[in-house]
């Protein structure tokens, strides 16, 4: 934003905002970004004037009674979920099987392929963006009848991690 205010150029986005002035003003005195930041009491009484409790009680007085048209879905009775085989975003996962619900049960012939700690997720080790026509995604998807316009991303996939 202060950028697009005092016109810098590309190459000085270097600027240190404490020491050095982002402009002049009409009486030629150097102004600096603290002349024109805003106060936190001045931030504090915009939002006390202009967030108003009205703006959001309509809202969550009516929030449990969702939409016309989610509350017309049907919704199965089961207390499972119901699997659709020919789905190509969600699949029963394959571990699970062979599991009840008498109560946990070991996980067989599994094994850590890498251990990556905390920082690592499956969002930095998975495809991202469009999936492209000629790759495995893609042939998957083609073989199971899906069209190329309906392909979406990875991302939009990814439910079978």
């Amino acid at each position: 934003m202060i950028i697009s205010l005092i016109g810098l150029p590309i190459l000085k986005l270097d600027i240190d905002f404490e020491t050095e002035p982002i402009g002049l003003g009409k009486d030629g005195k150097q102004i600096f970004f603290r002349d024109i930041w805003p106060s936190t009491e001045e931030v504090a009484n915009v939002v006390k004037s202009s967030v108003l409790p009205e703006m959001f009680k309509a809202t969550y007085e009516a929030i449990t009674q969702g939409n016309p048209m989610w509350n017309q879905l049907s919704v199965p009775s089961s207390t499972l979920y119901t699997w659709d085989p020919n789905s190509t975003y969600i699949h029963d996962p394959p571990y699970f099987k062979s599991m009840t619900m008498s109560g946990p049960h070991g996980v067989k012939d599994a094994y850590r392929l890498l251990n990556f700690g905390d920082s690592i997720t499956t969002d930095h080790i998975s495809p991202a963006g469009s999936i492209h026509k000629d790759n495995p995604a893609a042939k998957y998807l083609l073989e199971r009848g899906v069209d190329r316009r309906d392909f979406n991303s990875y991302g939009s996939r990814r439910g079978n991690e």
